[in-house]
Formats: C-alpha cells, structure tokens, sequence
C-alpha cells in the first residue's frame, strides 16, 4: 500500500452480528454508517442495550492488526486501527484501508461492492446461512456457493480483494470469511509467501506496482485441527 498516507485497520463489529442474530433483522448500513441503530423500533430494549454496552469482535482479525502492525515498518506512525462502530466515511477517503470482516460485521464493506466480483452475503432469517456469489463465473466456476453453519463437510469460504480506495489514491485490501476459521484461512493465505506471490505476480503491473486483485477461497477444516484451502475463483486487473 502507498505509505504517503495512514493506514486503517478496521476491525469487525461482532457486537452487530450478535444483534441482527438476535432481532432476525439486517441493520441497514446507512443507519450504521450514521450511528442510528440504537433508534431501531424493531429490535428488543435488551438486545439494543447490550449492542450498546459491548464492544465485541473477533480474535484473528485482532492477530492480523498485530501481524499487519509490525510489518509497517516503513511509516509505523502512521498505522492505526479502529473499531468498525468508530469509523467515519472520511476515513475512507483519505487514507488506505484494511477492512476485516464480511459486510454482516463490517457494513463499511458494502461501500467497495461495485469494484468487486465476489461476495459473501448473509440471510437474517436463516441462522448460519451464506451466499457467497460470483457475479461473472468463468469457465470451471459456479455463480454462487451455499455455505451452512452445520455442514457435516465443514467447509467454509472467505474472500480476498485489494482496490482502489474511495477516494480513487489510496488503496483497499479487504478480507472476510464465512466463520472465523473462514477468516483465519484468508489470514493464512495472505500472510504465506507460498500463496500469495503468484497472485502478486499475475496482479503485477508493467511499473512495478500491484495492480487490483481478487480470491474466492474454499477452506475445510480437518480432523487434526488443520484446513485446506483451496482457490475457487481469481480475478487480476485486466485478465
């Protein structure tokens, strides 16, 4: 990421998640964006006070602000990270951003939709329910992907993105899974030199820089505590 301008690290709102699970009703991110969801006449009175009270979320993504921390070691000062709840659209705009966290935890996500290919997109009314879609499958590729809390195959999803930012001169890396072992299996990927350099390679472009890249990620975890990952789908900027 260009190092002339700070870089966030936004961490995920599983305090969110909590609510939308216990209420069966999505929040609507421009509530969230506004800090609205306290007004919400859907939601139970405990259910809002303990949304307001907690400030929750989840440990890999707290290990990868801890990994992404050292590494900046070229502007270490200007490496901040911010609590989803906490973040301000400017924010966004003027500075380059990690956003950890499908949009269900982090709706600040959903700002990047149009320059992605690949989501994760979660039902409400369906406890553990995901979708994750391909909007343009190429050949050997499916347009969607079902993923269920309780699949005897334990098989989970994440998705990589690295864009451009909202204010068009910074840049985006974004990354989330459908559990947090789906997070943990993009942490993986992103942080192995073996994974990630041919990604990088193909992304290259003919200055040097890292062109936009994108990974659809399968990950299933095995009987000995480890998970495989598999590359479902990629996406290089011009290919």
């Amino acid at each position: 990421m260009p190092k002339d301008r700070d870089t966030i690290f936004v961490i995920p709102d599983t305090g969110l998640v909590l609510l939308q699970l216990e209420t069966e009703h999505e929040v609507p991110r421009e509530e969230y964006f506004s800090r609205r969801v306290a007004d919400r006449a859907d939601a139970g009175g405990a259910a809002l006070a303990r949304y307001r009270a907690r400030r929750y979320t989840g440990i890999s993504s707290v290990q990868l602000a801890a990994e992404l921390g050292k590494r900046a070691t070229a502007a270490p000062d200007r490496f901040h990270v911010r609590y989803a709840r906490d973040l301000m659209l400017d924010d966004l705009k003027h500075a380059n951003v990690v956003l950890a966290g499908v949009a269900q935890s982090n709706p600040w996500r959903e700002l990047f939709r149009h320059q992605l290919n690949f989501h994760i997109d979660w039902d409400a009314h369906a406890s553990g329910k995901f979708l994750i879609r391909n909007d343009h499958p190429r050949a050997g590729e499916q347009a969607s992907y079902e993923f269920l809390i309780d699949d005897p195959v334990k098989r989970g999803f994440a998705t990589i993105a690295y864009t451009h930012g909202l204010g068009h001169d910074g840049r985006a890396l974004l990354l989330g899974g459908t559990t947090s072992a789906g997070t943990q299996a993009a942490i993986e990927f992103l942080t192995s030199s073996a994974d990630l350099d041919p990604v990088l390679r193909r992304a290259r472009r003919s200055d040097g820089s890292i062109g936009d890249f994108e990974l659809l990620l399968e990950c299933v975890l095995q009987a000995n505590g480890s998970t495989d990952i598999r590359v479902l789908g990629m996406r290089t900027e011009g290919k």
